[in-house]
């Protein structure tokens, strides 16, 4: 049976990461640091993202990759923030 990803951290929770950063662009281990939580843990949860549209993904070296909110990840921070004002 193969596991999914692992809710302990939600979308909003992953996205939030890139907007709290100075940098557009994070490193899966800059993201793992940031929730305390493993790089393995952090590929799945993105690889969700990815797929959802709200991330992008490049490998630019062999043993990294790197990942960026889309406009469809920026909207979706926008609308979590609007509904947490309501």
């Amino acid at each position: 049976m193969t596991r999914g990803p692992d809710p302990k951290h939600s979308d909003g929770e992953i996205l939030a990461v890139f907007q709290a950063s100075p940098d557009p662009v994070l490193f899966a281990q800059e993201i793992a640091d940031a929730l305390d939580t493993t790089r393995q843990t952090v590929y799945s949860r993105c690889a969700d993202l990815v797929e959802k549209g709200y991330l992008r993904t490049k490998k630019p070296g062999e043993r990294s990759r790197i990942y960026w909110l889309t406009y469809e990840g920026e909207r979706r921070l926008a609308d979590d923030a609007s509904d947490a004002n309501q």
